[in-house]
């Protein structure tokens, strides 16, 4: 479940607060306002992620800004961490055998956003707070799909290009073509028709006869 924060314009703040969480949040005291307050500045501009409080202020959540996306990243982050670096086997073959192999140290985003960078990128991020993790998180998730998005758009770009240079060889050689053919055309002359030729009488056996 997905709510808006308390304010006029909350449909376009990357961070929703359910209102039933107004309890917690007094309870927190007048600092925690700071640390939310904080957090809403500082993913300001995502607009590709939300950083949701929904059930708990202290749990924070991150979805997709699409409504029909319902996974909870941060939640998969986590699952994922509980498997890095661990050995894994998985069934393989028809006689009970099986493959395996040891779990990344670094979780997937990380690696396909920072690359070789991805282990110190990681062992800075744990030193975070939960809080500004989730920030944190939702801007690297943002980021990679940019990234996707251009590496998309170059390659469709890429694409086109290479179909206009296509169809406009394809033009000048269907021009140059036509030049030659004007240049150098033939034209078969005309036969005569001919003139069915004359069909002999065929005599008949007594004529054959006589002559």
């Amino acid at each position: 479940m997905r709510t808006n924060k308390i304010d006029g314009n909350s449909n376009f703040k990357a961070l929703k607060i359910n209102p039933k969480l107004r309890p917690q949040i007094i309870n927190q005291g007048k600092e925690f306002l700071r640390v939310l307050d904080k957090c809403g500045q500082k993913i300001s501009d995502v607009k590709l992620y939300d950083v949701v409080f929904d059930e708990s202020i202290h749990k924070p959540k991150i979805f997709s800004h699409d409504k029909f996306i319902t996974t909870d990243y941060f939640d998969l982050l986590r699952s994922e961490e509980n498997c890095l670096g661990k050995w894994y086997q998985i069934p393989a073959g028809l006689a009970g055998d099986t493959a395996g192999g040891f779990y990344p140290d670094e979780p997937r985003v990380f690696r396909k956003l920072y690359g070789e960078a991805a282990k110190m990128k990681y062992a800075d991020f744990k030193k975070l707070y939960i809080y500004d993790q989730a920030c944190e998180y939702s801007r690297m998730l943002e980021e990679l799909d940019i990234k996707h998005m251009v590496a998309k758009a170059k390659e469709e770009s890429s694409i086109r290009i290479k179909e206009i240079q296509k169809n406009e060889a394809l033009c000048r050689i269907s021009q140059q073509v036509d030049e030659i053919l004007e240049k150098y055309k033939y034209e078969a002359p005309i036969e005569p028709e001919s003139k069915p030729e004359k069909e002999i009488p065929k005599k008949s056996w007594w004529k054959k006869i006589l002559g």
